[in-house]
């Protein structure tokens, strides 16, 4: 899965470069629990719902009650849509304004 993938990348550049994100290696595992209950097509967001199922509560908030979310595919790359949440999205303008 791209997730795992993404993962490993990020594991082997701490790894290079000697940086220690114990993070990763509890992500990673999270991820393979995952794919082992639900398969290697389970979507990204798959964890929170074992973690859900593992718990039996929903740990959504008020705002994702109704969320979920689509997968397609636009000119070879994947983009993920989001549906029943409001997206706020930022204007040109708040963006220019934002200092690093």
């Amino acid at each position: 899965a791209l997730q795992c993938k993404d993962n490993r990348l990020g594991y082997q550049m701490a790894t290079k470069h000697k940086v220690p994100i114990e993070i990763l290696g509890h992500a990673m595992q999270a991820y393979n629990k995952a794919l082992y209950k639900y398969g290697d097509e389970a979507p990204c967001y798959i964890p929170p719902k074992m973690l859900e199922e593992a718990c039996h509560t929903d740990l959504r908030c008020e705002e994702f009650k109704d969320w979920e979310y689509s997968i397609q595919n636009v000119d070879g790359s994947s983009v993920i849509r989001h549906h029943g949440i409001d997206i706020k999205r930022s204007d040109k303008k708040e963006l220019s304004d934002f200092e690093v």
